[in-house]
C-alpha cells in the first residue's frame, strides 16, 4: 500500500547490511554534544538484507524454475503427448522439446533482467507484480516475432497456452512467498536496517509510524538530526539512538551497515542536501528513499518506491 505522510514524506518499507559496530545511546539526545562523526550502536541488529535478500533470492530462482519447467512442459505433453513432435526451423528439423527448452531459458532470462528478484520490490506493492508480467509478456512478443521472421510454424496451441498458464502460476507463487515474508517481517525478521535523517519533528514522525506499523520492512537503527536540535528518541516500540549530525550520514551508514536512508521532509530546506546525499551513499550499498514531492529535486542516483510505514 502507497500512502504519503506529513511533509511528503512516503510511507515506509525495508533493506539492510549486516551490522558492523554497536553503538552507544542516550535518550533524551541533544546534539550539541553529538560526536561529530557517527559511533552509534544497536544493540541487536535484524539480519542483514544482503544477507537475508540473497537466500531469499535464491528460493525465488528456485520457484521460478520449477514453474517455468512446468508450465512449458505441461504444455508440450498436452499438446503432443509423448511423441517426438517436430517443427521446422529455416529447414532443419527441430524437436519441440528442443523449442520448450529455448522457451523456458529466456523467459528465465527475462525474469531476471527485469530485476523480479530485487530486494527492492519484495514484499510491497506493485512493482514485483508488474515486473512479472512485463518479463513474461516480453518473452512470448521475442519468440512471436522470432518465429514469424524465420517463418517458424509453432504449434499454437503450445504457444498461446504456455503463457498464461505460466504467468498466471507464476504470480501465485511471489503472492505466497510475499504472505511468508510478511508473516516474518511481523515477527521482526528479514527486515532492512534503516537511518531516518531530517529535521527532529520530521524524523519523530517518520519513526513513529514505522513503529507502530506491523507490516513496515524497515528497522530503524539510527537518526541523524541538524547539530542544535534535540529529540527523544524513546518510542513505542523501540530506542533509537541518534547516531550522526546531517553532516555525517554517509560515515554512519558505513559504520553500522545501514541498508537506506529515508529522508523525512527536506532538511535544513534545501534541496541540494538530498542530491549530494545520493552522491556521498555511492559505493556503500545503501538504498536512499524519499518523499514522492521531492523527485524532482533528487538526481538520478536516488531511488524511488512504494514503501509501507
Amino acid at each position: 500500500m502507497t500512502s504519503e505522510i506529513r511533509s511528503g514524506i512516503p510511507a515506509l518499507g525495508t533493506h539492510a547490511v549486516s551490522p558492523r559496530r554497536q553503538i552507544r545511546h542516550t535518550s533524551p539526545v541533544d546534539t550539541r554534544s553529538m560526536p561529530t562523526s557517527s559511533r552509534a550502536v544497536i544493540a541487536e541488529a535484524p539480519r542483514s538484507a544482503n544477507s537475508w535478500g540473497r537466500h531469499f533470492r535464491r528460493n525465488l530462482v528456485l520457484t521460478d524454475t520449477a514453474i517455468v519447467v512446468l508450465a512449458t512442459a505441461a504444455c508440450l505433453l498436452g499438446r503432443f503427448g509423448l511423441s517426438a513432435a517436430e517443427v521446422d526451423v529455416v529447414g532443419v528439423s527441430v524437436q519441440y522439446v528442443t523449442v520448450a527448452t529455448l522457451v523456458g531459458i529466456l523467459w528465465l532470462v527475462m525474469l531476471a533482467g527485469y530485476r523480479t528478484r530485487s530486494v527492492r520490490v519484495l514484499g510491497m506493492g506493485f512493482a514485483e507484480y508488474k515486473g512479472v508480467v512485463n518479463a513474461s509478456v516480453l518473452t512470448f512478443g521475442i519468440l512471436g516475432i522470432l518465429f514469424l521472421v524465420f517463418q517458424v510454424q509453432i504449434a499454437r496451441g503450445f504457444f498461446i497456452v504456455a503463457l498464461p498458464v505460466g504467468l498466471g502460476a507464476l504470480l501465485l507463487d511471489r503472492w505466497l512467498w510475499r504472505r511468508w515474508l510478511n508473516h516474518k517481517r511481523l515477527a521482526g525478521h528479514y527486515l532492512s536496517r534503516a537511518i531516518v535523517v531530517g529535521d527532529a519533528d520530521d524524523v519523530k514522525y517518520v519513526v513513529s509510524q514505522v513503529d507502530k506499523k506491523s507490516g513496515a520492512a524497515y528497522r530503524i537503527v539510527g537518526l541523524s538530526i541538524p547539530e542544535g536540535q534535540h529529540l527523544n528518541a524513546t518510542f513505542a516500540k523501540s530506542v533509537v539512538p541518534v547516531i550522526s549530525r546531517l553532516e555525517d550520514v554517509a560515515d554512519a551508514v558505513r559504520a553500522i551497515g545501514a541498508d537506506a536512508v529515508i529522508v523525512a521532509g527536506k532538511p535544513g530546506g534545501s534541496s541540494n542536501f538530498i542530491r549530494d546525499l545520493g552522491w556521498e551513499l555511492e559505493g556503500t550499498g545503501a538504498e536512499l528513499v524519499v518523499a514522492a514531492s521531492l523527485t524532482n529535486v533528487a538526481g538520478p542516483r536516488i531511488h524511488f518506491r512504494p514503501v509501507e510505514g
